[in-house]
């Protein structure tokens, strides 16, 4: 089936075919996000008075800059106190944001709370017990032996692989668990790590089995809610289960909270929400024997041997631990700019357990580039080439694609319906469910348009886009679906009553070429 938001992919660069650790939802369940984000409840204070030098910072936040970073947002918590919240154009504190596998982190803590609330009895219950269905009178006896405790902490035994040819075999599927299951065995479960997110999309079937409750729904009885996470969505795989190890959609001030809530143990204010043991137990590596020398993996985190952790995401999504210094630091990023890039030369750093004498100035410089960050300037428009007016308004008939786009038109300033703002073009797309209308900002400023429920989100999806002539006959375009780590830089050419428009997605660094000509007749 045609999505209107895949299409979009070579209007405005948004990549919206398979992301890498998901796959494109089918059954969506999540409430409509509140008008305001919720409230962020913990104090502000310079870092010199937590400890902290803020030209250490500072230096971090530079590099977006010098290196052309993909950051989204950053904020670093010491001590409950705030000193450091960044967010780069067009994110700001309210957008959602794909945390990708920190959801198995989530994923995890739901296991905690269900084995207190005595929904499953204990991590070696086996996978078969909940879903009998999968294992014949002719399955592999040792496939009878893979237990909770071993989809957690990626060891089951099973023939599998991540972002490669049989996870995207699985998730091409209609029913996720029942493809897992159908793998062969590799090895022994507990011999193996082999990460794979099919593993922890499994549990959340068997947490749903168990309670009767989409791991969504249960996490909103019991994480979501005593946090304060009201905006919170979770798409839903074709299986009728929540994605089990991604596609949870949190804002960095919420995965903040998520992050302070395993620093205390399990604690938020006066409620444990999380027993505190399973914080403990969780958090370490519980890979055995060889396996503990080679890899570090607990029950759905990444621990250190420094005694630090963190809920780690592709494309630069993370939540770092640091219980020793009483600190949490979250990023999101689209495949370049995450914390551990801007910050490496933290690994080394020893906070102070004592406030440093005041910095002003390097306070004041850090409050202005996180202002530039949030606010960048408008660039001058330059003298668009005399094609513009030419191919304005008109539309282009595409050749068939894989994105099922029948046509584009384009309008730029000074003919069309966009000749209202002479920093702002349109583009129209016609698919075969409808049309997609999205406005490019030719300042160099994002302009967003609202995508409704098309796109990754299950609603409320986003596209952010400038663009320039890069040449007399081209048109680039910079664009990405807010809150997805995946961006693409789109060039389209016209040559006389031709138009070719490629797209090419980063990281991953797809390319999508279509084709086409000035249409004869007006659309249909």
């Amino acid at each position: 089936m045609v999505h209107l938001a895949a299409a979009a992919c070579l209007v405005s660069g948004i990549v919206m075919g398979a992301p890498a650790e998901a796959a494109p939802a089918s059954l969506i369940t999540a409430p409509p996000p509140s008008a305001a984000p919720a409230e962020f409840t913990w104090r502000r204070s310079t870092p010199e008075a937590q400890g902290v030098h803020s030209e250490i910072l500072l230096r971090g936040l530079r590099r977006i800059r010098a290196e052309d970073l993909d950051t989204h947002g950053l904020v670093i918590i010491r001590n409950d106190h705030v000193i450091l919240e960044c967010y780069v154009h067009p994110y700001g504190p309210d957008t959602l944001h794909n945390v990708k596998s920190v959801s198995k982190s989530v994923m995890s803590s739901l296991a905690g709370i269900a084995l207190r609330e005595g929904v499953i009895d204990s991590l070696d219950q086996r996978v078969q017990e909940f879903f009998p269905e999968h294992f014949g009178d002719d399955a592999d006896p040792r496939k009878r032996r893979i237990a909770i405790r071993h989809l957690l902490t990626m060891t089951s035994g099973l023939d599998l692989d991540e972002n490669g040819p049989i996870m995207q075999g699985i998730f091409g599927s209609g029913d996720w668990i029942g493809a897992t299951f159908a793998r062969p065995m590799a090895g022994e479960p507990g011999e193996r790590f082999v990460y794979s997110t099919p593993l922890t999309h499994t549990f959340s079937g068997i947490l749903t089995r168990a309670s009767g409750l989409s791991a969504f729904d249960f996490a909103r009885v019991h994480l979501f809610g005593p946090l304060g996470i009201e905006r919170v969505q979770w798409t839903t795989g074709p299986d009728g289960y929540s994605f089990g190890g991604s596609e949870v959609f949190m804002t960095p001030r919420d995965m903040a909270k998520f992050g302070v809530l395993y620093l205390h143990r399990g604690r938020w204010r006066d409620r444990q929400v999380i027993p505190e043991a399973w914080v403990e137990v969780s958090t370490r590596n519980r890979l055995q024997g060889d396996l503990a020398t080679r890899a570090s993996y607990g029950y759905g985190w990444w621990p250190n041997q420094k005694g630090r952790f963190g809920a780690i995401g592709w494309g630069g999504q993370g939540i770092g631990i640091d219980p020793k210094h009483d600190l949490v630091a979250v990023g999101t990023a689209g495949g370049s700019g995450s914390f551990g890039e801007l910050f490496h030369h933290l690994d080394d750093y020893e906070p102070s357990n004592e406030p440093l004498p005041p910095d002003p100035e390097a306070v004041a410089a850090l409050q202005r580039l996180v202002h530039d960050l949030a606010h960048p300037a408008p660039r001058p428009v330059p003298e668009p080439p005399a094609l513009a007016k030419t191919v304005s308004g008109r539309r282009y008939e595409l050749d068939a694609n894989p994105r099922g786009m029948r046509d584009i038109m384009f309008d730029f300033p000074g003919a069309g319906p966009g000749a209202g703002d002479s920093t702002v073009a349109r583009v129209t797309a016609r698919t075969a469910i409808g049309d997609l209308v999205m406005d490019i900002g030719l300042d160099g400023i994002d302009r967003i348009s609202d995508l409704g429920a098309l796109g990754h989100m299950p609603e409320g999806n986003r596209a952010a886009n400038h663009g320039a002539w890069t040449a007399d006959d081209t048109f680039t375009i910079d664009g990405h679906e807010l809150g997805n780590p995946m961006h693409s830089r789109t060039v389209v050419v016209f040559t006389g009553d031709e138009i070719e428009v490629t797209s090419v997605s980063r990281p991953l660094m797809r390319r999508l070429v279509v084709t086409g000509r000035l249409a004869a007749t007006p659309p249909e």
